[in-house]
């Protein structure tokens, strides 16, 4: 959406004008009655200082209660995808569910699940016997790639080499699409990703961290009209097509590693693609709900299972839950 009407741009204005309303409660209470797109607007123009704020996060959980969540309803077929999971041997206990899950609720066709394992952990996951193929990191990436990982902090080198992992497997792969997976992360609910027209699902969050919009205009240029949204869903579909015009060769990958200021918390491929896919082919995004719940991790995969058919029983809308280990510190 490019242009407003007359009546949606005095929406977006009485959203935004903190001096026409006399609290944050009021400006609330007006987001409630207005439509997505006046809330897209409203983020795209919010002041940098307010879209990690109080006043983004409303936006944002404002605008995802009201995406349309049967996008594919009248679809009856898909075109075959597969998908990718990097992980680790901390992740035995949410592997085999987040497989599974997979298998169970992607209504597109699975033709293969990919584990990404570091060579430490490759026989450790392979007596798993699980239904995907197990590879080595080690094995996937070209050397040139693995000598700029090699300059990244030992304690941060994982957690930027699990993202070059998903984007390069994306970037090789000859399916129409990829769905990208965090280890920790379970579908709780049966999804489509794609159609045969190349349209997908793009699953907004409710953060705001200003460091991914940074390192994406260092290799993008400016952040544009998506400024305001969040896709860091610990799951996303990716269509290789997209992710080879984004980052078309190595030296693309380089300087996507080197642009990275911040090890800590600098770049996330999640918000990456979703950006790019918004600014450069915004007739393939349908931006959907991500409906997830972040909980603590759990001691057995029938705990697990157990947790899941409880979600099901009674909050039949959320679609995934995330099993975070600093959630047990709370």
């Amino acid at each position: 959406m490019d242009v407003l009407n007359e009546a949606s741009t005095e929406k977006v204005k009485s959203v935004l004008s903190f001096s026409r309303i006399d609290s944050l409660q009021g400006v609330m209470r007006g987001i409630c009655f207005v439509n997505k797109d006046v809330l897209i607007w409203a983020l795209r123009l919010l002041p940098i200082r307010y879209k990690s704020g109080i006043l983004g996060r409303v936006l944002r959980g404002r605008l995802s209660a009201r995406l349309d969540k049967r996008q594919f309803s009248h679809d009856t077929a898909f075109p075959r995808i597969m998908a990718v999971i990097p992980c680790l041997a901390k992740d035995l206990q949410t592997l085999e569910s987040c497989v599974d899950a997979i298998k169970t609720n992607s209504l597109n066709p699975i033709s293969r699940i990919l584990l990404v394992v570091p060579g430490r952990d490759l026989q450790e996951i392979r007596n798993m016997e699980l239904a995907a193929q197990v590879i080595p990191e080690e094995s996937l990436l070209p050397s040139q790639i693995l000598s700029s990982l090699s300059g990244i902090p030992d304690e941060r080198r994982g957690w930027i080499l699990q993202q070059v992992l998903k984007l390069w497997v994306v970037h090789q792969s000859e399916e129409a699409g990829v769905l990208v997976m965090d280890a920790d992360t379970i579908l709780t609910a049966p999804q489509a990703w794609l159609d045969f027209h190349g349209r997908q699902i793009l699953a907004i969050s409710n953060e705001f961290h200003r460091p991914y919009l940074e390192h994406f205009s260092r290799n993008w240029g400016s952040s544009g009209h998506v400024d305001g949204l969040s896709f860091v869903t610990h799951h996303q579909l990716m269509q290789p097509k997209v992710v080879r015009s984004m980052l078309p060769s190595i030296e693309s990958f380089l300087n996507w590693i080197e642009s990275i200021n911040d090890f800590e918390s600098g770049a996330s491929e999640y918000h990456d693609y979703g950006t790019y896919l918004l600014q450069n082919y915004p007739q393939l995004a349908w931006l959907s709900s991500w409906n997830n719940l972040s909980v603590a991790p759990m001691s057995s995969t029938n705990e697990i299972q157990k947790y899941i058919s409880s979600v099901q029983a009674t909050s039949p809308s959320v679609k995934s839950i995330s099993m975070h280990s600093y959630n047990s510190l709370v």
